[in-house]
């Protein structure tokens, strides 16, 4: 589904991401980051938009992919104004309120 939606994320995996979920996940979520740095607001949205569509669908490992590989390393990572302003604005209640969770800086 992501790389039919997004066709640019597989063209972001190396070879020792390709096939492996948490590390697709993880490289997904570095190119929404970097939209979020880029202030490229529509395209933050459309990808937020598509993660808590899938989250609410998946299967144990997808969720746990989302989780662990997209959510929590989110929350945990860098801070800046854009990604909180990206946070409160264009995220899906279900993933912001997974990621104030797990640190409340993005409240």
């Amino acid at each position: 589904m992501l790389s039919e939606r997004f066709p640019e994320v597989p063209k972001a995996f190396n070879e020792i991401d390709e096939g492996l979920l948490h590390c697709e996940t993880a490289v997904f979520r570095r190119i929404v980051e970097a939209a979020m740095d880029n202030k490229q607001d529509v395209t933050v949205r459309n990808y937020l938009e598509f993660v808590a569509y899938v989250l609410d669908k998946a299967d144990s490992g997808v969720r746990n992919a989302i989780e662990v590989s997209f959510l929590e390393d989110f929350a945990l990572g860098e801070y800046n104004q854009n990604r909180h302003k990206a946070v409160k604005e264009l995220m899906p209640k279900i993933l912001r309120d997974n990621i104030i969770e797990v640190d409340n800086k993005w409240e």
